[in-house]
């Protein structure tokens, strides 16, 4: 950690923070809801997140087996596996 600056070592709190977050909603832990409340100064964005591990979050992606969104406010969104979907035509 002596090879980081002061700043780096907050931005690297402030992603490991939101990454926990994030695998807690992924993992059931704490539902899309409570993810989405948990927005605040402590934790960066989940689309700064997600952008700095080079995921397009205008799509959905994929997280520890899960399917999720952002929309344009930011918030998640789980998203339903296609074969969890009853579809009838």
């Amino acid at each position: 950690m002596n090879k980081y600056t002061p700043a780096q070592q907050d931005k690297a709190s402030l992603i490991e923070g939101r990454f926990k977050l994030l695998y807690s909603a992924a993992n059931g832990d704490m539902s899309v809801d409570q993810y989405n409340q948990t927005h605040s100064e402590q934790y960066i964005s989940t689309s700064e997140l997600l952008t700095s591990f080079g995921i397009d979050t205008s799509k959905p992606f994929a997280f520890n087996g899960k399917s999720f969104s952002l929309d344009t406010g930011g918030n998640l969104h789980a998203l339903l596996p296609t074969n969890q979907l009853n579809i009838t035509q």
